[in-house]
């Protein structure tokens, strides 16, 4: 079996999930293949795995003939289930109102960065160009409780509580 597994320039993978898929397929025994970001071979078989960015996974599943899904949304037809209000935004209105804060913020499109809780200057570290990016908004949910779960070839072969700090918002 083999997976390709996305490194940056310098060869190295520049994620730490990258890594860890590294570390878990050569474990049992795969086959590794490194490649460079958006430069997959053409012809990859169904049974060999991607592990990238998401437009490396996009290309991968258009080489197999299938059309990727598009971006995620948050329909308004499940608005009542949320718990919470969503709704898209400019980073630079968030950015240069604090009075938006405490606020969760994500990319509207693509993984431009990882999506964050802003409850500073700081937090918006990161997040590119803000007068050019689209973003998700919501309000902050006090999470109680988080749990993993964890499938091999469809058995569940593990769910652990997944012990975080939890900050609570007025």
């Amino acid at each position: 079996m083999k997976v390709f597994i996305g490194t940056n320039f310098e060869n190295e993978f520049d994620t730490i999930n990258m890594a860890a898929a590294y570390y878990g397929f050569s474990n049992r025994g795969w086959e590794i293949v490194k490649f460079r970001e958006n430069d997959l071979p053409d012809g990859l078989f169904r049974d060999e795995l991607v592990v990238g960015r998401i437009d490396d996974v996009k290309f991968a599943i258009q080489n197999l003939g299938i059309t990727p899904p598009g971006e995620i949304d948050y329909p308004e037809e499940l608005s009542s289930l949320y718990g919470r209000a969503i709704w898209r935004e400019k980073l630079h209105n968030i950015a240069n109102d604090d009075k938006t804060w405490p606020i969760f913020i994500k990319p509207y499109n693509g993984k431009q960065f990882t999506g964050r809780l802003v409850t500073g200057i700081k937090d918006l570290i990161g997040c590119g160009r803000q007068e050019e990016v689209d973003i998700w908004c919501a309000t902050p949910v006090n999470f109680v409780a988080e749990w993993r779960c964890f499938i091999y070839y469809d058995q569940v072969m593990d769910v652990r509580h997944s012990f975080k700090r939890v900050q609570r918002y007025k």
